[in-house]
């Protein structure tokens, strides 16, 4: 017989595999504050119309202003990829498989509290950037702990989703992670007593619209569009990780709210790097916007005439500038043949007790009129433009960030599984034509006229 060594017969720990999705969401996005007040507005408001005291618009109208923003807001893209994202537990002879989430609510707010007015302006303080980060950290660690592993992690792999700020949050947590024990996430093990995993890996991040926007007074950066982002670290090595795809607002104003870029100086992306505009505003592609809105903006700033023209303001050089940019917001497409009836009122964003019938959408002069400075008192004017918003557009990102992070390996369910995250059918085509575009290597998609007019009339802001 051959004699057994003691090295032979040695069972080497069983391996312990986990994948874990990090789901950053933006300033202002809070998926439960925003399921909240959907609860309360199906109790509360539902009480109050039956009673006659108010409609149910007015009763959501008054119950967001007293919640704050981050009630208001539908839940965003990052909030619907996060309950897409598969989780189980697989045990074996040879070890075990796990897979979660996790999701900190947006910057600027605390479940179940007031929002903070610091922290959704600078992007700094206890619901800032870092914060988010080390909250991130923190949760990932505590999650790992109450799985008593009783054994070192052999490998992690992460997959990172985030939007606007939280699309910052998510650079700045790669980068952490790829410190290693010595970074955040390395802080929240040794709190947690764990040992540094063997092996760690970022398979894939999924940015929509990065805008850090931070204003660091410390740092004498006062200024929310530069490109100084001091203490968030929004670099995404491409040497440490496998695949980064970034969704970015091609219509977005950008002067107060500055793009972060996955490409360099020179506009070059690395190979593992995809950056894709998209028709569309800032939460047109993160989400976060209702199922319908009556938009009613001035989409110029207001013009004070000359007192002695008062009474004629038609007749001034000041309605004929904004009737000039009147000609060219239609020429852009943004009232048309597929703009919705929406409910007038003379006002400018008027209570929605004030609101009247339905009427067209439409750009035009608007007038405040004021009795103050005596005698003659104040005219000024402005572009207004008037239309009904549906939400549903911000799915197509959603579904083609979907798409390409599914190529990649990420666990996600199927997307049509849920009514909050199906394409609205006239949009269906549409979705088919960009993801077909970028599955062929667009950068930027190329939509038809009529394509362009359904969306930017219907369903963009």
């Amino acid at each position: 017989l051959t004699k057994t060594t003691e090295s032979s017969t040695t069972e080497a720990p069983p391996e312990i595999h986990l994948e874990i999705g990090i789901f950053t969401d933006g300033t202002l996005n809070n998926a439960e504050n925003s399921r909240e007040l959907e609860e309360r507005v199906a109790t509360e408001c539902v009480e109050a119309f039956e009673r006659g005291e108010m409609s149910l618009e007015e009763c959501e109208y008054r119950l967001s202003l007293a919640l704050g923003g981050s009630y208001g807001n539908a839940p965003s893209n990052v909030a619907k990829l996060r309950d897409l994202y598969g989780t189980s537990v697989k045990a074996g002879y040879n070890g075990s498989h796990h897979r979660f989430w996790v999701y900190t609510p947006g910057i600027g707010t605390k479940t179940g509290q007031a929002d903070s007015l610091v922290g959704s302006v600078s992007g700094m303080g206890e619901t800032g950037i870092v914060s988010q980060t080390e909250r991130a950290c923190k949760e990932i660690a505590l999650q790992i702990g109450s799985r008593e592993l009783g054994s070192t992690i052999t490998s992690v792999t992460f997959d990172l989703f985030g939007f606007s700020r939280g699309a910052a949050a998510a650079r700045h947590i790669a980068y952490e992670i790829t410190r290693g024990a010595g970074g955040a996430l390395g802080r929240a093990f040794v709190k947690e007593r764990l040992a540094w995993p063997e092996s760690i890996s970022i398979r894939f991040v999924g940015l929509f619209d990065t805008v850090a926007a931070v204003i660091n007074p410390a740092a004498l950066d006062f200024r929310p569009d530069n490109e100084r982002n001091a203490p968030v670290n929004v670099y995404l090595d491409p040497s440490n990780v496998q695949q980064a795809v970034h969704l970015v607002a091609e219509d977005e104003y950008r002067e107060n709210f500055a793009l972060n870029s996955l490409r360099d100086e020179d506009g070059a992306l690395p190979a593992n790097f995809t950056e894709i505009s998209l028709p569309g505003a800032h939460s047109d592609i993160g989400g976060g916007y209702p199922d319908s809105q009556r938009e009613d903006v001035l989409v110029s700033p207001f013009h004070l005439i000359p007192s002695e023209r008062n009474r004629w303001p038609e007749q001034t050089i000041e309605w004929d500038s904004l009737e000039a940019l009147m000609v060219n917001k239609r020429s852009e497409g943004w009232v048309g043949r597929y703009s919705l009836p929406v409910p007038k009122s003379d006002e400018h964003a008027p209570l929605p007790r004030s609101l009247k019938d339905d009427g067209p959408a439409e750009l035009s002069v608007y007038k405040e009129i004021s009795s103050h400075p005596a005698p003659d008192g104040r005219v000024e004017l402005a572009l207004r433009m008037i239309r009904q918003i549906l939400g549903g557009y911000s799915r197509v990102p959603l579904q083609i960030m979907h798409g390409l992070a599914s190529k990649a390996g990420v666990p996600f369910f199927d997307f049509d599984s849920s009514e909050e995250t199906r394409v609205p059918r006239e949009l269906v085509s549409i979705a088919e034509d960009m993801l077909a575009q970028i599955t062929a290597g667009a950068e930027k998609v190329s939509l038809a006229p009529d394509q362009r007019d359904l969306i930017r009339q219907r369903y963009t802001h």
